[in-house]
């Protein structure tokens, strides 16, 4: 082998260990997430002779709502800091002892994680002049479990001890157009759920990946140069 020659095969073999280590990202494919009420919450709609349905696309079962989880943004680290997802629950409430009759639109859940903690966002309509509203702070979360951040192709956490607002208490009172009876069944509900998500991600090439597939293809035109000329 010509000196020439060796000094090509050592500045390629030194490119490729001097090539910097990447932290392995991920892109989002997809994902579903379960909305599943608590028994307190649960007991209070069927006190009330409320019904629940699905709307936009998610499906509503035994006091669960499912949806589609549309985007999972990470920071730097993998870590999950945000969900979103589609579709959401119409509650409608008729005329009896609790209320004056009425409905709520509960959709597009954004879940703002932080730590062990997660504030939940909706967009939220409804009768009785409850004006719609997007990205309205519906619910404050204490706990945080399962995973949290994306280390492989599947992700599963869970998003516990939903407390409602204030401010979304006073939107379920106005939509659903409820009597002093009915507000005082919901205000003995403690907690309104569980939120659920899995998702599945694929890992995306690390850049020193696309420098080696660079120096590959120039070695391999190299190659095919020197023959050609010979």
């Amino acid at each position: 082998m010509k000196f020439s020659q060796v000094l090509k095969s050592a500045a390629l073999a030194a490119a490729v260990v001097a090539a910097p280590a990447f932290a392995q990202s991920y892109s989002f494919v997809s994902g579903s997430g379960v909305l599943a009420f608590d028994s307190g919450l649960i007991g209070a709609l069927g006190a009330g002779g409320t019904v629940v349905s699905a709307v936009d696309g998610a499906t509503y079962a035994s006091g669960s709502v499912t949806s589609t989880v549309t985007g999972i943004t990470l920071n730097g680290s993998n870590t999950v800091t945000e969900v979103f997802s589609s579709g959401g629950a119409l509650q409608t409430a008729p005329v009896n002892f609790a209320g004056n009759g009425g409905n709520v639109t509960i959709k597009n859940l954004d879940v703002v994680i932080s730590g062990s903690t997660a504030n939940v966002y909706a967009d939220i309509s409804g009768a009785n002049g409850l004006a719609t509203q997007t990205h309205f702070l519906m619910w404050t979360a204490t706990s945080v479990s399962g995973d949290t951040a994306v280390t492989g192709t599947t992700f599963s956490s869970k998003v516990d001890n939903l407390y409602i607002t204030a401010a979304g208490k006073a939107a379920l009172i106005q939509g659903l157009g409820l009597t002093a009876i009915g507000q005082g069944v919901l205000a003995g509900v403690s907690t309104y759920g569980t939120l659920s998500t899995n998702a599945v991600f694929a890992p995306v090439p690390e850049p020193s990946t696309y420098a080696l597939m660079g120096l590959g293809l120039a070695a391999v035109g190299f190659v095919a140069r020197r023959r050609a000329a010979k």
